[in-house]
């Protein structure tokens, strides 16, 4: 038996058993609410929208189709087209609840419309304009900048200069619209300028200002000379610059951006004037120089100032005098000067002093502008030099008696020259700086040495005019040789020498292996003038006690004369005779030992018949050196190189012995091969480029940078190419051919004989650069003409890397030949005729050729096999 109670709910009763659904205890539950709509409710056709719901107090909610959704939430965004209404209902344990949401749909209206307008839409630069817009269907417009306009506007009026467009573009509910509208500003017309004044001009000189007043409307003013237009200018002043010396007139005009010009201005005269001027040449008087001229303002009667430059114009010279152009000149100087004057002549003393510091150098002569213009140099500036001064000439004589009696005056005399000063010297020390023309001497006994040097504003002559005076008393050379001494490197030898009855020192010379010539050679001076003790004073009868002497003995002396013995001679003061010293031949001059050479340098390997040169580290003690060839001297030279050639190819050693008065141990040995310079190189193969076959290569000639020709031909001697070895090669063939050159060649054949002589061997010939004869290069006659297709047949001498080669007549049935059984090496064969291949790169492979069922048709071996021609490794001799 079933029942329903108040609520709705089932009481179910069974077998005595009263079932109460959960609901009858619930008989006061709160009702369910719902909140049911579109989001948005209102759209125009084709717009998206959705619906949402919310509910209280309730468990289930049930769609329009009813299918069970959630007690809140949302449903997907969809585009619709037409109006609608749904309802959902939602369940509790209080009850139900249904809503009803309704859409509104619109149709949609049409895309918004824009106008926009200029008024006035033509106007003259500056004039005033404004720009509105009015739209349809709009709710939103932006400008050309792309900010926010009012969708309807009437703009205000406002002053334009330049043409624009404005774009107005506006979005409604029915898209996007836009309008456009140019503005056109046409350029404003200036007014004609009036006349500028009278130009005024400032500096007559070559470079002047031109300059007037500025007038309204100008914007540009046109200069006129002499009634041609020379300048046009924005300013009111231009700067004229002219290289002709005349009368000028000069007028302005006023023009306007559209070039409309005023009427020319009244004139107003200029003469540009300059200095002017010539130098006639450089004379000498008395020794006083000169330089003479005539120099002018031009249009100006007034003298004025020139000065003188050595050494180049005022820019880079010396000024050395300035002087006034005011002597008398010639009316030829005045009409070069457009002057009545008369006075512009000038002859300038230049001083001595200056003479000595410029002599020799050009002279420039510059006018001083007397307008303030340029200071212009003189025509025939640079044409001459200025005359030096030099150190006078020797003296011509200094007059005095060659002896003297001890007591007595004696007389010197010297000549007289004007401007020269002479100095007097009397055994070296100066006596007298201004010697007047005659002195007068009286000395004690002794020998006197005079010199005369002559002086003047460019210093003294080395020269000197000499005399000697000999007081004459009884004396004689005294001395002894004592001992050799060393400090550090040096080496010295030591005794006294002394004139008897002379205070003064004697010169002692030193002499090695004899005490004079021929046998002996003199090897080094000095003086007898370091302290000396009592017992030596009591010999030389003098009251100085300076007569001892310590001799420099010289390196190079030692190289020279190292061993032999010493002797040394006084020199006499007085006239008396040289004396030998004492004890001379006692004592030996230390010799200077050598150290053994380094081996010499020079090529590895040269070519015979060439001259190669060795060299060696100098010995500083050594004054010569032997070469030895294979132990034989070959040579004795000063310096450490030496030039030497061989005839025959063949090893040589090569030694060095430094030498002075001794001769140092051999140097160790310097190998040197010797090779003939012959043609060598090596035909590398055939190459195929567009058609064409070149044969490649390398050839040269030892030991010569200079390529040599490449000849080929076959047989019979038809030549079949030509050409030079001068393409860039590779180090290994540079060492090859001793040389840092170019010597690979790529020669094409002849094409008209390829057909012809097919098949033929390629003979490669080196020509020879020396005459010592051609040479057939390596490969000659192991390369082959092509035949039609390039190089055909399992010739294994047909073949070459690199190269294409051609299966003729191939057995029936073959399909494919495999190289060396490898499957990525396959080569396809259709119905016998010719394939070609061209990888290969390495020698010794096989072939095996199959036919369509893959079974083994032929078996390619030896002498099958592709031969591959490959160059030999050279190596350098």
């Amino acid at each position: 038996m079933t029942t329903l109670n108040r609520l709705g709910r089932q009481v179910l009763r069974h077998s005595g058993l009263l079932v109460l659904l959960a609901g009858a205890f619930n008989a006061y539950a709160a009702a369910p609410t719902l909140n049911f709509t579109w989001n948005p409710s209102t759209i125009y056709s084709g717009d998206v929208t959705y619906r949402t719901w919310s509910s209280t107090n309730a468990h289930t909610c049930i769609g329009n189709n009813g299918s069970s959704v959630g007690t809140s939430g949302s449903s997907v965004p969809r585009s619709q087209t037409s109006s609608m209404s749904v309802t959902m209902t939602c369940y509790g344990t209080g009850g139900s609840v249904s809503k009803t949401a309704t859409l509104t749909v619109l149709p949609r209206p049409p895309a918004p419309t824009v106008s926009v307008w200029w008024s006035p839409s033509v106007i003259t630069e500056g004039d005033y304009t404004s720009v509105s817009h009015s739209s349809t269907n709009a709710t939103s417009c932006v400008g050309t900048n792309g900010n926010a306009v009012p969708t309807n506007k009437t703009g205000p009026m406002m002053q334009q200069s330049a043409s624009k467009t404005v774009t107005i573009t506006c979005t409604g509910p029915g898209g996007t619209g836009s309008g456009s509208a140019t503005l056109t500003v046409l350029p404003r017309i200036p007014a004609t300028p009036s006349t500028p004044s009278v130009p005024s001009i400032v500096n007559q000189s070559q470079s002047f200002t031109v300059s007037w007043n500025g007038v309204a409307d100008a914007s540009k003013y046109e200069l006129y000379r002499d009634g041609v237009k020379v300048q046009t200018v924005t300013g009111t002043s231009a700067t004229e610059s002219l290289s002709s010396f005349a009368e000028y007139s000069y007028q302005v005009r006023a023009c306007n951006s559209s070039n409309q010009c005023s009427s020319q201005s009244g004139s107003n005269k200029v003469r540009v004037s300059r200095i002017n001027g010539y130098i006639d040449g450089v004379s000498q008087s008395g020794g006083d120089a000169f330089i003479s001229g005539w120099a002018c303002q031009m249009w100006d009667t007034r003298s004025v100032d020139v000065q003188v430059w050595a050494g180049g114009s005022s820019a880079s010279g010396t000024r050395v005098a300035i002087a006034k152009a005011n002597s008398a000149s010639s009316a030829a100087v005045a009409s070069e000067c457009r002057t009545s004057g008369s006075n512009y002549r000038f002859s300038v003393l230049i001083p001595r002093s200056e003479r000595v510091l410029h002599g020799g150098k050009t002279l420039y002569v510059h006018g001083v502008s007397l307008i303030g213009g340029t200071h212009n140099t003189l025509g025939n500036s640079g044409a001459h030099t200025l005359p030096g001064i030099s150190a006078p000439d020797k003296p011509a004589y200094l007059n005095g008696p060659s002896e003297a009696m001890e007591s007595q005056s004696f007389t010197l005399t010297r000549p007289s020259e004007s401007y020269v000063t002479y100095k007097l010297y009397r055994n070296g020390q100066l006596i007298n700086s201004n010697m007047p023309q005659q002195v007068t001497e009286t000395l004690a006994a002794g020998t006197y040495n005079y010199e005369l040097e002559a002086c003047n504003e460019a210093g003294c002559q080395a020269q000197r005019a000499t005399l000697t005076v000999m007081v004459k008393v009884p004396s004689v050379v005294k001395g002894r040789v004592g001992w050799l001494s060393q400090s550090g490197d040096l080496h010295y030898v030591h005794g006294w020498a002394c004139q008897t009855y002379d205070n003064g020192s004697i010169n002692v010379q030193v002499w090695a292996g004899g005490a004079s010539a021929p046998q002996g050679s003199l090897i080094a001076q000095g003086v007898a003038s370091e302290p000396s003790e009592d017992a030596v004073e009591q010999e030389c009868h003098t009251s100085s006690a300076v007569h001892r002497f310590k001799i420099w003995l010289p390196d190079e002396q030692r190289k020279l004369y190292g061993e032999k013995a010493l002797y040394l001679r006084g020199v006499s003061s007085q006239g008396t005779g040289d004396v030998v010293l004492d004890n001379s031949g006692t004592l030996m001059l230390p010799a200077i030992p050598l150290a053994q050479p380094a081996a010499p340098s020079g090529a590895e390997t040269v070519a015979t018949g060439v001259s190669f040169t060795l060299s060696w580290t100098a010995d500083p003690n050594a004054t010569s050196y032997k070469v030895y060839q294979n132990g034989v001297l070959l040579d004795s030279v000063a310096g450490n190189s030496f030039s030497h050639g061989l005839d025959q190819a063949g090893e040589y050693a090569f030694q060095i012995e430094s030498c002075n008065t001794a001769c140092s141990v051999k140097s160790p040995e310097l190998t040197i091969t010797a090779i003939q310079s012959i043609v060598r190189g090596i035909a590398d193969g055939l190459t195929e480029e567009s058609g064409t076959y070149y044969m490649n290569g390398w050839a040269c000639q030892m030991f010569d940078t200079n390529p040599i020709n490449v000849k080929l031909f076959t047989n019979g001697g038809t030549q079949i190419g030509f050409g030079k070895a001068d393409m860039a090669s590779e180090k290994a063939v540079d060492d090859l051919c001793y040389t840092q050159g170019s010597h690979r060649f790529k020669i094409p054949l002849d094409a008209a004989l390829i057909t012809q002589l097919a098949g033929l061997p390629i003979h490669i010939q080196g020509q020879s650069n020396n005459g010592s004869g051609s040479v057939y290069l390596f490969n000659s006659g192991q390369i082959y003409i092509p035949t039609a297709g390039g190089i055909t047949g399992w010739d294994s001498e047909n073949v070459r890397v690199g190269e294409t080669f051609n299966l003729i007549n191939a057995p029936a049935g073959i399909t494919a030949c495999q190289l060396d059984s490898q499957p990525d090496f396959v080569i396809s064969v259709s119905d016998g005729v010719a394939i070609s291949y061209s990888a290969l790169t390495e020698t010794g492979h096989a072939w095996t050729c199959l036919d369509g069922s893959g079974q083994e048709v032929l078996k390619m071996t030896s002498p099958l096999t592709i031969g591959l021609l490959q160059a030999p490794t050279l190596e350098k001799e």
